[in-house]
């Protein structure tokens, strides 16, 4: 939506959108033909609409834009390289864009979930019950964490609270990005959630 045709001058954007494809391939083995729908999902949105806003912010001089990226934007994620390569590519676009407007008193920042309950992830479902006491291993704080434990980091980033934070990246994870990773199972895939770590 081109800035021009705005009725109102927006102060706050939350780029929410991502999407990988189930089940993980190796990148030899991935389809070209999903890379440009990865693309768009996962980084092409969040340039078209903050491309769209920002000149408004720019005018009022404030503004927070918010990216929703991934922990998987800084370790890998076996099965799912360009998903991974697309948040890596959001962060970053986050850190320069940042450097770019700050002057004009608008912030942008990125927050990394992991371990987040969400229908596209069912930890629920995926976690059978006689493992959930594992949750404590799997990570710091334990687990999983609730869409409302990424809400107020949202909250955080958008409000003054943050007025002097720009071009960082908040992990709401649990602490999964300082503790660990992906480890291969016996059958051959990943898992971030190992029964014997």
């Amino acid at each position: 939506m081109p800035a021009e045709i705005l009725d109102f001058d927006p102060d706050i954007a939350v780029n929410n959108v991502g999407h990988f494809i189930r089940p993980p391939t190796s990148f030899v083995d991935a389809d070209p033909s999903e890379w440009a729908r990865l693309h768009d999902i996962n980084f092409g949105y969040a340039l078209r609409t903050t491309h769209a806003l920002l000149p408004a912010m720019i005018r009022a001089r404030r503004g927070a834009v918010i990216n929703l990226t991934s922990v998987e934007a800084h370790r890998a994620i076996p099965g799912h390289t360009v998903y991974s390569a697309y948040k890596a590519a959001l962060m970053q676009f986050t850190r320069s864009v940042a450097a770019e407007v700050g002057h004009y008193g608008v912030r942008v920042n990125a927050i990394a979930p992991d371990l987040i309950e969400t229908p596209q992830v069912p930890y629920a479902d995926l976690v059978p019950r006689e493992h959930e006491h594992m949750w404590e291993r799997w990570s710091p704080l334990g687990g999983p964490g609730q869409p409302v434990d990424v809400a107020g980091a949202a909250v955080f980033l958008a409000s003054d609270l943050s007025r002097f934070t720009t071009g960082t990246t908040v992990h709401v994870g649990g602490g999964t990005e300082v503790a660990g990773g992906w480890f291969r199972r016996g059958d051959g895939g990943w898992t971030n959630r190992p029964l014997n770590p």
